[in-house]
């Protein structure tokens, strides 16, 4: 067997952190990478960790597990000599990935027209913070900054305390799998026509459009009126979120409709019947609300916390403990699933890395290969083909004349079993390009935390929570007559898909199941193993329908393993790999974190990756096969440099805040107004110098304290509150346009109303208007997360309502007649509401 991207060569221009990890992982599966680094080296060459923190270019631990299996050679971009080898490399690959500043490219003599036209197959990616256009194209971002203006940042943490950031490089490694994807999506139809395209990456709309809150958080804000904010008292959640334990913390599922499974398990079971305990979050009785949390505190107080998880998942509930570091390195399951690599380099010794993070069956990953030694491969260059690759010769003419491309994955069908949001989220990158997207979805019994039928509020307690400021999920606040169809977490990924209806565990709906596959490219499914199971849907039975089917499953741990059967949410993924630990206020407890999905946006992408690779396997062998991508494992290299350092010095990282481990000051500021903030990121002497400039802080420069970067860290906090007490006289919005015009990286903490009016997004066409809900009610939607310059694109249709498409597809896509279909129709199999016991209305 060979990689699903075996034959492909791509040129990478890129540095730090999102174009090497998407070119890391087309190298993992065959691509041949040349990586061109500048004279100075990849900038993660010197940002570490490193053994025993002695800087070495040779050996960080970011460098080296993001740049494996590639080949390295020293070219400088920016000069004559090196653009000339450049538009020859380029000639003769598949793909050129870059990350400079936009126009830099053209400038230096090879952009987009410049290379396509020497290789009009060529797909050119380019990754930059805010887009090749725009009002904010030339502004900088970084990691702090581009979380706080485009995504989830303003709902981090405590609303008593400043918004925090997601650890390490979340939004760069979002980013970096949107151009996997992206180019893997080009590179399908580069290969079959000859034409190539130009793909513009901006992080600020990834961040903007991710998985993880902000597209949920951007459509409740267009529904409403209201943004979501951190966490405090109006919307603590009775019975979940994270608490103390014996050992630590543990986060437990046991709220709203799982509340009677947590009070049986807490020997509380006489509040079970209690009026109103399945009120809405934010309607439940003080009292009541401490009767259940006083007794839950008394039960975890004992008990370890994975003693608590094995218990809450017997039970029912979705439950992961809040890991450290060392707790992820030393837990059994993934021992046992093998997710770690063992690679020795020549100045780094042996370590062990963070290994797959995923499984094709049929097209496995190269074996493990270290990353490379500044300029290694310099001769190598010299003697790659610089003939561009071959096209079909009946797409020449037309590659060559640069007319509009179609979508690219036109032709494809793909049926979806998913719950909640990563599954949803794969299935939506793939319709948004042109596949053609079947949900399969029960209509005698809701899924589980999917259309959001788990605490609908009436009218009138929708009323109450927006009057104090706490929007529902609801269109207007409003449940209508059709709540399914009007809540914003399903509505955020079910645009450009079709509905319909059946319930796989009896025998019409896996029947209908069936018939479905014959028609079919792609199965995604994000269900618990033993759910599959249960309803006898096995790959080996698919695989016998339909040899051509990719199946893809994204369980939370696994298809083996001691937590094969657990179930969890992003946030149950996040507290076990690490990240909610992480994540958290320097020296605080993480009962003071809002929940963050932040698995569920990257494993969004990342199974949408993997479909792209495995269409490729079988677009060359006709095979298809079954791809395994548990969250748990796709998220561990997000988290790869706090990994690498515990390899490497035995150091179990404490959680992080804002703070980097370079840059100082930064952190998040607060401005005029309330709850206003700026997040700054300084990363020079100079930089520190205009900062203090701007906010006419003289003192600051003299202060030897504040004198250089090691010494601004070590007198972070003093610097912190100086800094503090300056930027709260300073509009955010004003103060971001000053330090970005002398050259300071900041922007302002944005909540999701103000990202609904940000002037770059709307100058680019991010937020389309789609109809919604039985009313067909024009609402605003987050749109699509990156850009081919030769395929126009834009949203096709509304959020698919329950069971909208059951007729088209039952009886002219899968041969049902008349009589059948009313047939299902009478068994409550084929209907476009649920039935009066799962929700009346008023």
């Amino acid at each position: 067997m060979i990689g699903a991207l075996d034959g492909v060569r791509v040129i990478d221009l890129t540095r730090h952190v999102a174009g090497p990890y998407a070119s890391l992982l087309l190298a993992s599966q065959g691509a041949d990478v040349i990586k061109l680094e500048p004279p100075e080296g990849d900038p993660s060459r010197a940002f570490g960790p490193f053994p025993n923190d002695d800087v070495h270019a040779e050996r960080s631990g970011l460098f080296l597990r993001l740049n494996r299996y590639k080949r390295s050679v020293v070219i400088d971009p920016a000069a004559p000599e090196g653009a000339e080898r450049i538009r020859s490399l380029a000639a003769g690959a598949h793909i050129v990935l870059e990350d400079y500043a936009p126009g830099a490219a053209t400038a230096w003599g090879w952009g987009w027209e410049v290379l396509h036209a020497a290789n009009p197959a060529l797909v050119l990616a380019s990754i930059t913070p805010f887009g090749q256009t725009g009002p904010y194209r030339d502004y900088r971002g970084s990691e702090l900054t581009l979380q706080a203006i485009g995504g989830p940042l303003y709902t981090n943490g405590h609303q008593d305390r400043e918004p925090l950031k997601l650890a390490g490089h979340y939004a760069h490694y979002h980013a970096g799998l949107t151009a996997a994807l992206a180019t893997l999506i080009a590179l399908r139809r580069s290969e079959a026509s000859g034409e190539g395209d130009w793909i513009d990456v901006a992080l600020h709309e990834c961040q903007a459009g991710c998985r993880d809150r902000q597209s949920t958080n951007l459509t409740i804000a267009a529904y409403t009126g209201l943004s979501v904010g951190r966490l405090g008292a109006a919307v603590f959640r009775m019975g979940a979120g994270v608490r103390p334990c014996h050992d630590g913390y543990v986060n437990v599922m046991g709220g709203w409709n799982r509340l009677p499974r947590l009070l049986r398990l807490i020997g509380r079971e006489d509040l079970i019947d209690h009026p109103q305990l399945m009120n809405p979050p934010g309607t439940v009785p003080d009292d009541l609300t401490e009767a259940v949390e006083s007794a839950y505190a008394v039960w975890l107080g004992p008990r370890n916390k994975r003693d608590i998880v094995a218990e809450a998942q017997a039970a029912g509930m979705m439950a992961g403990p809040v890991n450290t570091i060392a707790d992820v390195m030393q837990d059994p399951h993934f021992q046992v699933r093998g997710v770690w690599d063992h690679i020795d380099h020549p100045e780094a010794g042996a370590l062990q890395y963070p290994g797959r993070p995923f499984i094709l069956t049929r097209s496995p990953r190269r074996e493990p290969q270290r990353a490379p030694l500044l300029n290694e491969h310099a001769g190598d260059a010299d003697t790659l083909p610089v003939q561009p690759h071959s096209q079909p010769a009946s797409h020449s003419a037309r590659a060559a004349s640069d007319a509009p491309l179609d979508l690219p994955l036109a032709g494809v069908r793909v049926a979806e079993i998913t719950v909640v949001w990563a599954g949803p989220h794969v299935t939506q990158l793939l319709a948004e390009w042109g596949a053609d997207v079947v949900r399969v979805e029960p209509a005698n019994k809701p899924q589980p935390y999917t259309r959001g039928m788990e605490g609908v509020p009436t009218r009138q307690q929708g009323l109450e929570l927006a009057a104090q400021g706490v929007p529902t999920r609801l269109a207007d606040n409003d449940p209508g007559l059709d709540p399914w169809n009007r809540n914003a977490s399903f509505n955020s990924h079910a645009r450009n898909k079709r509905s319909m209806t059946c319930d796989i565990m009896t025998p019409e709906g896996r029947e209908a199941l069936l018939r479905l596959i014959e028609h079919c490219d792609v199965l995604v499914e994000n269900n618990v193993p033993e759910t599959i199971d249960k309803a006898k849907i096995s790959w080996e039975e698919l695989r016998e329908i339909n040899p051509r089917l990719i199946m893809l499953r994204m369980p939370a741990f696994a298809l083996d393993g001691p937590y094969r059967n657990y179930r969890a949410f992003g946030l149950h993924v996040e507290a076990m790999v690490g990240h909610t630990h992480l994540r958290g206020y320097p020296g605080q407890s993480p009962e003071l974190l809002s929940e963050s999905l932040a698995s569920d946006g990257i494993a969004g992408v990342q199974g949408a990756v993997t479909v792209m690779m495995a269409l490729r396997h079988r677009d060359r062998t006709g095979e298809g096969q079954l791809i395994e991508m548990p969250l748990t494992e796709g998220f561990l290299p997000v988290l790869g440099e706090f990994i690498m350092d515990y390899t490497m010095n035995g150091r179990d990282t404490p959680t992080q805040g804002n703070r980097h481990c370079w840059h100082t000051p930064h952190n998040v500021y607060p401005c005029r107004g309330k709850d206003n903030w700026i997040a700054i990121d300084v990363g020079t002497d100079s930089e520190f110098t205009a900062l203090c400039q701007v906010l006419e802080a003289q003192n600051l420069i003299a202060d030897p304290r504040f004198g250089s970067a090691q010494m601004r860290r070590e007198h972070v906090e003093a610097l912190d509150e100086a800094l503090r007490t300056l930027t709260r006289e300073h509009d955010k919005e004003q103060l971001f346009h000053t330090l970005q015009a002398v050259g300071v990286c900041a922007a302002p903490v944005r909540t999701a109303v103000e990202v609904l009016e940000d002037p770059q997004l709307n100058a680019r066409g991010f937020f389309e208007s789609l109809p919604t809900g039985d009313e067909q009610k024009h609402y605003r939607y987050p749109g699509l997360m990156f850009r081919m310059a030769r395929t126009p694109n834009t949203l096709q249709t509304g959020p698919a309502k329950l069971g909208e498409h059951n007729r088209e597809i039952y009886l002219d896509l899968l041969g049902y007649s008349e009589e059948q279909f009313a047939e299902l129709e009478h068994k409550g199999q084929v209907a476009m509401a649920y039935p009066p016991s799962v929700w009346r209305p008023e």
